[in-house]
């Protein structure tokens, strides 16, 4: 086993964690700036920094969406479950949705954030909506998460969003982010690489869109082979198997669906008639037949 220097990497609370060092002066180049910045690489105990962080939020008495983004297949999912499982040890898959009004339900039934017990509430609304679903229903999502997120800051919540770019997301969903990490693959087919970035409050610009981001470390990742990932697996497999079979059906009901919504039907009665939630029914209406 590699033994590593020791530091103490601090949080933006101020919070110091004891974290392994591989490289104090590790570049990472941010072509959307232009910039290159200079941050400290960390084995997996920058999985154990990026909870603290997180954790922080709720802490702080505020929600903290985390965006994950990522090429498919290079650990975003991975990551999520092992931030999850640091946070909670007795997390379990039902916190990983995959359809909207999952995802709803789960927001709305999680408990209020607690730092003094111990009791973070999270949820994950996985990619493998909208990559079924389409473009359409990425945007669904993200209205929904807005949505919900407004509404419900009270409740101090930890939401994992995941997507490939940062440009998929509209630019307010994208400000509403706190924690941004991306995984990235630093040669060809080695997976296992991470950069975390935070928007400081003294970085932004009341004149520009979109908020400022700064990576502050880059760390390593195992494969997850747990209970958790294999339930997570297993669910996934269905959702997928489902959402296929759904589409070869799916031709007819929007027809249906539009039919319905010209009488003068609301969404949810059509809902109840054929017998699809109404995030179903909105996607199909937002899509051409």
């Amino acid at each position: 086993m590699t033994e590593y220097e020791q530091m103490y990497a601090v949080t933006p609370g101020k919070q110091d964690v004891l974290v392994n060092v591989i490289d104090r002066h590790h570049p990472v180049f941010e072509s959307e700036y232009g910039v290159r910045f200079t941050v400290p690489c960390f084995d997996h105990s920058g999985l154990r920094y990026t909870s603290e962080c997180i954790k922080e939020s709720d802490k702080k008495k505020r929600n903290c969406p985390v965006l994950v983004t990522g090429d498919p297949g290079l650990g975003k999912s991975t990551i999520i479950l092992e931030l999850m499982e640091l946070i909670d040890p007795n997390i379990d898959v039902g916190q990983i949705v995959f359809e909207l009004e999952e995802f709803e339900d789960r927001f709305r039934r999680n408990p209020y954030a607690n730092a003094k017990e111990n009791l973070y509430p999270q949820v994950s609304m996985d990619e493998a909506g909208h990559t079924m679903y389409g473009p359409e229903y990425l945007e669904l999502e993200q209205r929904v998460l807005a949505k919900n997120l407004i509404i419900s800051r009270v409740k101090k919540q930890i939401v994992y969003f995941a997507v490939p770019k940062w440009k998929f997301l509209n630019p307010h969903v994208r400000n509403l982010m706190t924690v941004w990490i991306h995984v990235s693959e630093p040669d060809y087919f080695m997976p296992g690489s991470a950069v975390l970035k935070f928007a400081p409050p003294n970085r932004q610009s009341e004149y520009q869109t979109s908020k400022y981001w700064v990576p502050q470390c880059v760390f390593t990742f195992p494969p997850l082979n747990d209970k958790l990932w294999n339930d997570y697996e297993a669910r996934k497999i269905d959702f997928v198997n489902n959402a296929w079979v759904d589409q070869d059906k799916s031709s007819g009901l929007k027809h249906i669906v539009r039919n319905l919504s010209e009488k003068g039907m609301t969404q949810v009665e059509i809902a109840d008639i054929i017998g699809r939630d109404r995030s179903r029914v909105s996607r199909y209406l937002s899509q051409q037949v």
